[in-house]
């Protein structure tokens, strides 16, 4: 759903992968990266395979579905995934179990993808929670929609994102019913 819903972004997160890759290539030495809100993830599965063990993912999510598609080739050795929401992952969490314990230390990279919009609009509690697991020198990035200041022009966006876009893979109801969901959140 999430690709087929926000045009370009598909592309976006190939490149962000690209960049992710590279940076850990330069760097030189192993790296942590924490993906909260990119759903199965693929990506942060990917880079774990293509770096051969140099990044060390894991990846979260509350809904179990996203589990069982981030295992559907296997467990992999260099990729983790939590089934929880990000706000239930803390430093007892990742003590707790094996697999996660290697991120107790903290994370070199961690890409927020329209997580935080989820749940409620307290940006900066949200990144306070999830900077806890952020290394001295990390890099925190942060992916999301924002409202724009004109009203009018949010909404000529919105209009061309639903109608020229989402309407080639989506029915108008689901297309209203994920609008309602998600900005009814992002606003209050």
């Amino acid at each position: 759903h999430y690709h087929s819903s926000i045009p370009y972004r598909l592309e976006e997160e190939c490149r962000m992968a690209y960049g992710v890759l590279r940076y850990a290539r330069i760097r030189g030495a192993q790296l942590s990266l924490y993906s909260l809100g990119t759903a199965e993830g693929t990506m942060a599965r990917t880079l774990s395979e293509l770096s051969r063990g140099q990044i060390h993912s894991l990846s979260c999510s509350p809904n179990a579905e996203n589990y069982k598609c981030f295992m559907a080739y296997g467990e992999p050795p260099d990729a983790e995934f939590f089934v929880g929401p990000f706000h239930r992952l803390t430093k007892a969490v990742l003590n707790s179990n094996a697999r996660l314990g290697k991120f107790a230390s903290g994370f070199d990279i961690i890409l927020e993808d329209t997580t935080f919009q989820m749940y409620s609009p307290n940006r900066p509690k949200q990144i306070e929670f999830v900077a806890q697991h952020l290394k001295e020198g990390g890099i925190f990035v942060f992916l999301e929609k924002f409202r724009a200041v004109d009203d009018s022009d949010y909404l000529r966006r919105e209009y061309q994102k639903d109608f020229g876009f989402k309407a080639r893979y989506f029915q108008q109801e689901q297309i209203e019913a994920k609008k309602t969901a998600v900005l009814t959140t992002m606003f209050n």
